[in-house]
């Protein structure tokens, strides 16, 4: 039987118990440095949510789309997002994967990069423009951002794994 408000080990922000998330995501980014899930993202976004640099419930509210199934609806709370919080990068990784267009996914990534974002989403918006980079026929680039995301000592081991299977992926084809 799952504990009210965890999952995978995680305390999340039900109820908007800030307080008790961020001190639970504060320790799981103590147990693990290199990444668990969102806990990273967690921490930074509610850090800054305390300090005033986001409006209370960003991440909250960014939080609601895992469990949002309905296209429209998760789209609607992505777009309330980078309006109403333009600074969270998390809202513009999300906003990138909405759009079959790539130009349009890669201004919201450069937005996101723009946003001073935590060390997981960096490191999937990275990927992510890689990967455009790559199908818009810049395969020395993709390769080159891959490669340092997977080797740099810096990245979640999320980033590490994901870049690793991205450039495996690029090679083959």
């Amino acid at each position: 039987m799952a504990l009210p408000g965890v999952r995978h080990g995680v305390y999340l922000p039900i109820n908007e118990d800030t307080e008790n998330a961020r001190t639970y995501y504060r320790k799981t980014v103590e147990l693990s440095p290199r990444g668990f899930y969102e806990a990273i993202t967690a921490v930074d976004a509610l850090d800054r949510e305390q300090k005033g640099g986001l409006p209370p419930g960003t991440y909250l509210k960014y939080l609601s789309l895992e469990w949002t199934a309905d296209p429209v609806k998760k789209t609607e709370i992505v777009h309330q997002l980078v309006t109403s919080a333009p600074g969270f990068a998390p809202g513009w990784k999300e906003l990138a994967t909405l759009s079959k267009d790539d130009d349009k996914n890669l201004a919201a990534i450069e937005q996101g990069l723009a946003a001073n974002p935590d060390r997981e989403t960096d490191g999937i918006l990275q990927i992510n423009k890689a990967l455009i980079l790559n199908r818009k026929g810049n395969h020395e680039d993709a390769v080159r951002l891959l490669g340092e995301l997977a080797l740099d000592p810096k990245s979640t081991y999320a980033t590490e794994h994901m870049a690793k299977a991205s450039l495996a992926n690029i090679a083959q084809r």
